[in-house]
């Protein structure tokens, strides 16, 4: 004869089972947040020992940035695969904000650049793409360590026409598409070549006035 099945004792060992993998779950999950706070903070305290002239925070992120731009040009050195591209995040409307200024010491090409990287994850997050939080965080830095973030402190008056207008002559123009480097969160750029240059207009418009 065949061994009886208690039901109950069934459901009461799924529940246990459920509850354990949740608990496993959330453990994981608290622990992942724990390490993303501590990487948070310990990022800033060598950002706050750059900006103060130490030259270990200095060599550390001079290496690292070398590091990172030389594996990617290693990777697409004769720019056919689209991914050395990635190293022009904010360029595309940080060049708009550069000739609304007149290429002129009001904005430094680093510094449009740096706005520009704000408003390619501001645009990002409008879209849908990456969470509003991750576009909080690359403008709080930019803001903290004293870089134009915004079309207001990179000193642009222009309506967001005439800085998409400034846009049709970048270089990257091609058929009536400009690629746009867009993010779907930190460390996760990507090339879209579908972006509408009206909708970036309305977001600039948008953007300006904090909507």
């Amino acid at each position: 004869m065949g061994e009886v099945v208690n039901l109950n004792r069934v459901r009461k060992d799924r529940a246990r089972a459920g509850a354990k993998a949740a608990a496993a779950a959330n453990r994981a999950a608290h622990g992942r947040a724990k390490a993303e706070r501590a990487k948070a903070e310990a990022e800033k305290a060598r950002a706050d020992r750059l900006l103060d002239g130490d030259a270990e925070a200095r060599t550390y992120a001079i290496e690292r940035s070398v590091r990172a731009k030389a594996a990617i040009v290693a990777d697409d050195e004769r720019e056919t695969t689209g991914r050395r591209a990635l190293l022009n995040l904010g360029h595309t409307f940080g060049h708009a904000l550069e000739a609304d200024t007149g290429f002129s010491d009001t904005l430094l090409h680093g510094e449009g650049v740096a706005a520009g990287m704000a408003l390619a994850f501001r645009y990002s997050a409008r879209l849908g793409l990456c969470s509003a939080q991750d576009a909080e965080r690359v403008t709080a830095h930019l803001k903290a360590i004293g870089l134009p973030h915004d079309l207001a402190s990179a000193h642009v008056t222009a309506d967001g026409a005439a800085l998409v207008a400034h846009m049709l002559h970048d270089k990257k123009m091609a058929a009536g598409t400009l690629p746009f480097l867009l993010a779907r969160g930190i460390g996760q750029t990507f090339l879209s070549k579908d972006v509408v240059l009206d909708d970036v207009a309305a977001f600039l418009d948008a953007d300006r006035a904090g909507a």
